[in-house]
């Protein structure tokens, strides 16, 4: 893919480690690629990893829940529950940034897990965790 480049801000205020491109055929003006295929690490416009749903959900019994999720950042992360869940309810790494907390409660009461989403692997791996509550009602 062809990098794509922007004139932004002349080269006396940028040091050369900045991650800036001086332009050969235009002294003065410094170009940053658009992608961030070519982008030196700390300039890159990654999303920074996080849980983004809600660290609880109210529930009826009897009736169908089907709670997202959901998670921002770069690799995609493993979600997983830690923790029991009732045994009516399935927990599922939809393996996109998405998990999905699902089934039909039997029965009233409260239940704490931890969701956790790893992103990376090795050195680079970083791991969130959230305290998760369902509450099932009558």
């Amino acid at each position: 893919m062809e990098s794509k480049t922007a004139d932004l801000i002349p080269l006396a205020s940028v040091r050369s480690s900045s991650g800036t491109y001086p332009d050969a055929d235009n002294p003065g003006i410094v170009r940053l690629p658009l992608s961030n295929d070519d982008v030196p690490r700390p300039f890159q416009t990654d999303t920074f990893p996080a849980i983004t749903s809600p660290n609880s959900v109210i529930a009826t019994v009897g009736i169908p829940l089907s709670f997202t999720v959901t998670t921002t950042g770069t690799p995609v992360p493993a979600i997983m529950s830690k923790g029991i869940l009732p045994r009516y309810l399935a927990f599922v790494d939809n393996k996109d940034g998405t998990a999905t907390i699902r089934g039909t409660p039997e029965k009233a009461g409260i239940c704490h897990t931890t969701i956790k989403s790893k992103f990376g692997t090795g050195t680079s791996k970083y791991v969130l965790a959230q305290a998760f509550t369902l509450t099932i009602r009558r």
